[in-house]
């Protein structure tokens, strides 16, 4: 599995290794690549199928937290884009 992970995200077998033992966590640009990659939702899947079903919550439970932090985010910027339309459309 090092070996799969390594492939998918551009790092070492090594730093996989240390990923998946749970030494240390993956970047921002390795875990994105992760994610974006056909075979990220199994391998994601299969990991937290490993955890407790406490954990397995909480895992699922901040995803969909995160999911609708982003869609605000989103929302937000197009909210600014729009009111910045406003206030140039004034200035002419």
């Amino acid at each position: 599995m090092p070996e799969q992970l390594a492939a998918i995200t551009g790092h070492s077998t090594r730093s996989c290794e240390r990923w998946l033992a749970g030494h240390v966590d993956p970047d921002g640009p390795a875990t994105l690549s992760l994610m974006l990659s056909p075979h990220g939702p199994t391998f994601i899947e299969a990991k937290v199928g490993e955890l407790s079903l406490k954990q397995q919550t909480a895992f699922w439970e901040e995803m969909k937290r995160a999911a609708r932090r982003h869609e605000l985010r989103l929302r937000r910027a197009k909210i600014d884009a729009e009111e910045r339309d406003l206030i140039t459309d004034r200035l002419f």
